[in-house]
C-alpha cells in the first residue's frame, strides 16, 4: 500500500497514524490517492470553488469541499461518490480502505467517473 499526495512525502505502508497525520489542513495539497496497486485505491482532489456552494458548503461543515472516489480492479471506471465530502469523512474512509474494511462505500451514493481521455 501506498500514500501519496501533492505535497507531502510518498508514504510506503501507512498506518492509520501517518493517514491522520497526513490528510490534515492544507498541508499536504489538494489531492492524494491510497493504493494498494495501481488499479485498486482511494482518492480525493479538493473540489474548492470561488463560489456559493464552496461557501455554503464550508459554513455547513466546516471544511473544504472534497471529490472522493474509489476504483477497483477490472473496472471500466472510477466511482465518484454524488456529493462532497469533508476532510474528515475521507481520512476515515482512507482508513478503513487501509484496514482493508470496505464498509465507506455505504456512506454516498456513487456514480461512474470515467478519467481517462479518448486521443
Amino acid at each position: 500500500m501506498k500514500l501519496t499526495t501533492e505535497d507531502a512525502a510518498e508514504i510506503e505502508s501507512p498506518s492509520e497514524d501517518d493517514i491522520d497525520a497526513t490528510l490534515v489542513g492544507d498541508s499536504f495539497g489538494s489531492f492524494a490517492i491510497l493504493e494498494r496497486t495501481p488499479d485498486d485505491y482511494i482518492q480525493i482532489g479538493n473540489a474548492w470553488q470561488p463560489d456559493d456552494p464552496t461557501r455554503a458548503f464550508l459554513a455547513k461543515t466546516g471544511s473544504d469541499p472534497w471529490i472522493l472516489e474509489y476504483h477497483i480492479p477490472n473496472a471500466d471506471c472510477n466511482q465518484r461518490a454524488d456529493v462532497f465530502v469533508t476532510l474528515d469523512d475521507a481520512r476515515r474512509a482512507f482508513k478503513l480502505f487501509c484496514s482493508g474494511d470496505v464498509s465507506w462505500r455505504d456512506w454516498y451514493t456513487w456514480s461512474p467517473w470515467d478519467w481517462r481521455v479518448d486521443r
